[in-house]
Order: structure tokens, then C-alpha cells, then sequence
């Protein structure tokens, strides 16, 4: 993978030349290597209450785990109406039709082995339709990056953007690195992202991090946006859409281990479920914005692979469906250009190896 090696924020001064001085000499400026939090809660009191509006959605919708909770569709769709307009206008569209088949799938029971499916139901420890896809985790990480990159991606150049990136990636000014930190945890994204990263100064978190301090120093030297400025918005967008797709491999590997083991139970089977419709709700999200590195037919190639009409193929002929997860760890990789060492990586999450709190 590219590491970012950006000079700026791993120095602590850089130079610029003043002009007009008749010695021409060059004058050292001063760029903090940490992450100024001045003015953070004020700036990101809206997108502080849209991740609070996306979660309390969220927690209802895992009522529906419960065997027998219904989800009532007029309720959940008034406890999405506070976040849905932020969302890229084709999950607009898109997210009211998931929870009305949502709501039809909870309260019943599921069998990806039966031959009369109805809508769908409990399987597993989790809620699916009746073609295996758990709609709540497409509801839930589709808005990763169809809601909260999209936002990110669209806001203006202030001095709250630093602030704002941060915010919506899902960590605070302390940058954590750990989804289990006792003080300032993160979340959503970022909480992801932790979990690929090894603390090593090197990962793909800490790439997000360095870009946003670097914004901040660009801001501070500069009273216009420059290239450099623009450069390290493109650095930490990048970064984060890296966090998610080498999460979507991560999930990869772990639904192919449960599929291809011995005699596998039904919670095998519902876990691996729902690590594919996990991954299936992060390209949702991220073929609903524009600004990426993947496109949307190397996505819609990514949608085939992970059968996302009908995933539960995977578990009930898994020795012909489970390879497409290894055939999507490949593309993902080139595509991004990730390594092989990365790869291995990502199978791990290193904050609970590393015991990060």
C-alpha cells in the first residue's frame, strides 16, 4: 500500500520565503504534528447529531435480531427521517424500500434450506429476507459512505473542515485508534479503520489522521486554499475509502472460514450472512458517491461476486459459491494496490490483538 510519507506532518517546521525581505532570507513556519482540537464541539454539533440519529436507527433495527420482535415500518421510517436527506439521493430512494422489506422479515423465522421462504426472519442471531440479505446492516453500513462520506466529500473548504472530517469519519480530536478506548472510542468508520491500523504510525487510520493535521497546518500558513491544502483532503478521503474496502476484505475472510468449515451450524452460516451483507452495504454506500477510487463497474462486478440478489447461495452451496470471496479479495487488491502483507493483515483485528483501551 502507499504509505503516506507527507513531509509536513511528520516535520515540525517547513520553510517559505518572504518576500520583499532585502536578505532574502527564509523563515522557518511553524506546523503542529498533533491535531489541533480548538472549536471541534462547536463545529460539529449538526454532524454530532446525525451519527447520534443513525445509531438510535440502528439500535431499533437490531430489535428485529429478537426472535418474534416486529418492527413496525411507519416508526422506523420516522426514526430515519432526521438523517435520510443527508444521504446521496439514490439511497433516498433506496433505503424506504430496504425497511419496508425489513419490517416484512421481522417477527418470523428463517431457513436458508427451505423450500418456502416467506419474507424472511430470524436465523442465526441475526434478521434476513428471504434471500439471505440482512437489511439492517445494508441500512447501517451503506451510510458509512452514502450518508457520512457523502457529507464529508461535499463540505465546503472552512477552517471547520478538519473538524467536521474527523467527525463524520467517526474518531474525535484525541484520534484514539481503538474502537474499545475507555476515553473518546471510535466509531462508525473510524472505528473500522482502528481495527486495520497497528499502531504502528503506519496504517491506514493513522493516514486519515496525518491528512487532517496536515489540512490544518495548510489553513494556518495559507489564507487561500492551495494544492497542498487540496492534496491532503484527496489524502484523507482516500484513506478512508482504504479503511472500508480493506474491512470489506477482512469480512471476506471471515464469512469464507465459516462457510468452508466442517458441518457448519446455523450460526456459522447466519454470521457469514452477515459478514457478506456487511460488505454488500459498504459498495451500496460507496457506489452512491462520486468521488472515489473504485468505480462503479469494478463495484458491480464486487455486487456479482458477493451474489448480493441472493447471498444465501453461499450457504446452501458454498463449495461453488464460497471462492467468489477470495476472487474479490484479488480484485480489491489490485485495485487499491494493496499489498500481500496487507492482506494478511487485514485478516486481524489488531485492536483486540493489541488490547487497545
Amino acid at each position: 500500500m502507499y504509505r503516506m510519507t507527507f513531509f509536513l506532518v511528520y516535520s515540525v517546521f517547513i520553510v517559505i520565503s518572504l518576500v520583499g525581505c532585502s536578505d532574502d532570507t527564509v523563515q522557518p513556519y511553524e506546523i503542529s504534528n498533533t491535531y489541533d482540537s480548538l472549536g471541534y464541539t462547536s463545529a460539529t454539533l449538526s454532524e454530532q447529531d446525525l451519527i447520534k440519529s443513525h445509531i438510535d436507527f440502528v439500535n431499533l433495527l437490531k430489535t428485529g435480531r429478537i426472535n418474534g420482535t416486529i418492527i413496525e415500518y411507519s416508526s422506523a421510517l420516522a426514526a430515519m427521517q432526521f438523517h435520510l436527506p443527508e444521504s446521496s439521493d439514490s439511497l433516498k430512494v433506496y433505503f424506504p424500500l430496504l425497511l419496508q422489506e425489513l419490517s416484512k422479515a421481522s417477527g418470523g423465522t428463517y431457513d436458508p434450506f427451505s423450500a418456502n421462504q416467506g419474507q424472511g426472519g430470524t436465523y442465526g442471531e441475526y434478521l434476513f429476507d428471504e434471500n439471505g440479505l440482512e437489511i439492517e446492516q445494508i441500512l447501517d453500513k451503506a451510510a458509512f459512505m452514502g450518508l457520512f462520506y457523502h457529507k464529508a466529500a461535499k463540505l465546503p473548504i472552512t477552517n471547520e473542515l478538519p473538524h467536521k472530517l474527523t467527525a463524520l469519519f467517526g474518531a474525535s480530536p484525541r484520534f484514539s485508534n481503538s474502537n474499545i478506548a475507555v476515553d473518546s472510542p471510535d466509531i462508525l468508520s473510524a472505528g473500522y479503520a482502528a481495527r486495520r491500523d497497528q499502531n504502528d504510525g503506519k496504517g491506514i487510520y493513522t493516514e486519515f489522521k496525518q491528512s487532517v493535521i496536515a489540512i490544518q497546518g495548510f489553513q494556518k500558513r495559507d489564507s487561500q486554499p492551495t494544492n497542498d491544502l487540496l492534496n491532503a483532503r484527496k489524502r484523507s478521503l482516500l484513506a478512508w475509502e482504504k479503511a472500508i474496502m480493506s474491512t470489506v476484505v477482512h469480512y471476506c475472510f471471515s464469512a469464507h472460514a465459516k462457510l468452508i468449515g466442517t458441518n457448519p451450524t446455523s450460526n456459522d452460516n447466519g454470521a457469514a450472512l452477515h459478514a457478506i451483507a456487511e460488505n454488500i452495504g459498504f459498495i451500496i454506500g460507496l457506489k452512491a458517491v462520486s468521488e472515489k477510487k473504485i468505480t462503479n463497474a469494478q463495484i458491480d462486478q464486487l455486487f456479482a461476486l458477493f451474489k448480493a440478489n441472493k447471498p444465501s447461495v453461499f450457504v446452501t452451496d458454498a463449495f461453488t459459491n464460497a471462492p467468489d470471496l477470495l476472487e474479490a479479495i484479488t480484485m480489491i487488491k489490485t485495485i487499491y494496490g494493496f499489498t500481500e502483507q496487507e492482506i494478511e493483515d487485514f485478516k486481524v483485528n489488531w485492536v483486540t490483538i493489541q488490547n487497545r483501551k
